[in-house]
């Protein structure tokens, strides 16, 4: 009785500590703009937020767009996430079927899944992401079809 009145004491104790560091945290808002379009719909766009994991993961949400890229490695095998951590530099990856990096939004009650494009990214002085994607996938619905996804990324903060 008495080990268990410690650890619960000491688990109350740990508590407010852990919820007190997490409210003091620095975290990173939402930011930038991610634009992106299917087929001939209308251009929408959304805030976006990146995280710096290994694959890369930039993420975008609104009522009117939401979008997700996965980036994995370049053409030389480079991670873009190791990449994307410097100054001014871009990276070029390939959508295919065998490939890390995906693509996926979803607006205008449809959803496009991209298969084959190109996704290019790159980095400002300050560390957010810009770029633009333009692959070629299918429809994510019971009755797939084929879809273009197309569109921008510019200044999306980066989770570090």
């Amino acid at each position: 009785m008495g080990v268990r009145l410690i650890a619960l004491t000491f688990a109350f104790c740990l508590l407010p500590g852990c919820v007190y560091d997490e409210l003091l945290a620095t975290h990173i808002m939402a930011g930038g703009t991610v634009q992106a379009q299917i087929d001939a719909g209308g251009m929408r766009s959304s805030t976006g937020l990146a995280d710096n994991k290994d694959p890369l993961g930039l993420n975008g949400f609104s009522p009117y767009l939401t979008f997700g890229l996965v980036a994995g490695q370049d053409g030389a095998g480079v991670s873009a996430a190791t990449t994307l951590t410097m100054p001014s530099v871009a990276v070029a990856l390939n959508v295919t079927p065998l490939t890390v990096t995906r693509i996926e939004a979803h607006l205008d009650s449809t959803g496009c899944v991209g298969q084959n494009g190109i996704v290019n990214l790159r980095t400002d002085t300050a560390l957010n992401i810009s770029g633009d994607f333009d692959v070629t996938g299918m429809v994510s619905s019971a009755d797939p079809t084929p879809c273009h996804l197309f569109g921008t990324l510019a200044g999306i903060p980066v989770d570090r």
